[in-house]
């Protein structure tokens, strides 16, 4: 399960740059790109730690509107 996490996650990584590359251009696709993702890296923990226990509830919360 890990390698299929791995292998899908470096998939869209991939083609997520590509198309912002073509869409934004290749001038702006490290702002529009890869900084937002460096960050998202840097302060997922810190706002992780911060909510505590109810992480789950965020989650399924996040699942659910991403379904509709």
């Amino acid at each position: 399960m890990t390698i299929l996490n791995g292998a899908l996650g470096n998939y869209l990584f991939l083609f997520s740059s590509l198309y912002a590359a073509g869409y934004y251009g290749h001038s702006q696709l490290i702002v529009k790109f890869y900084l937002p993702y460096i960050l998202g890296i840097m302060i997922a923990p810190k706002v992780g730690s911060l909510l505590g226990g109810i992480n789950k509830k965020f989650a399924l919360i996040g699942i659910l509107s991403g379904l509709t």
